[in-house]
This record gives structure tokens, sequence and C-alpha cells, in this order.
């Protein structure tokens, strides 16, 4: 019984936390999409322009909606990576030129 309540428990528990890291994917694409907060300064400053900011945004938005599909979180996190990693070595690429 005992590990009946905590498995229960860790699936809660798992379950909110993508609830949490889904939102905040979305939270954060939707951001890069609309060019709202510093996200239009930030991609001018690393010089890739806007399709670069379009696309690590639609990366994030993807990757938040690919966490609430089964058998798909996997790669909902690869992508997440993915464009989290381009977006740092963009930016170290653009200011070791300088």
């Amino acid at each position: 019984m005992a590990a009946d309540v905590s498995s229960k428990w860790r699936t809660i528990a798992i379950w909110a936390l993508r609830v949490v890291l889904g939102l905040a994917f979305l939270a954060v694409g939707t951001t890069k999409l609309t060019g709202t907060g510093q996200t239009v300064e930030y991609f001018a400053a690393i010089g890739w322009g806007p399709w670069f900011r379009y696309l690590t945004g639609l990366l994030d938005i993807a990757g938040a909606n690919a966490l609430s599909i089964r058998g798909r979180r996997e790669n909902s996190a690869l992508s997440r990576f993915a464009g989290s990693n381009a977006v740092i070595m963009g930016s170290s690429l653009e200011f070791q030129g300088q």
C-alpha cells in the first residue's frame, strides 16, 4: 500500500512539473514571437535578425505542446535543448568576432 501511495504522489509531481514547464515554454515562446520584453534587442545584438527569434519562439511553443502529448516528451526536451543551445552558440560566436 505504501508503494501505491508514493507512486501516486510521484505521478502527480511529474504532471505538475510538466504543466509548469509547459507554461514556461509557452510564455517564453509567445514573448519571442510577439517581440515583447527585450527579445528584439537581444536577437539584434547577436546579429541573427528576427528570423532566428521566430524560429526559437516556434521551437519553444512546439516544446510546450509536445510536453502534453504522451510519447512526445523526449522530443520536446530535445527541441527545447536545441533551441536554447542555438541561441547560446550564436551569441558566443557573434561576440567572439568583436
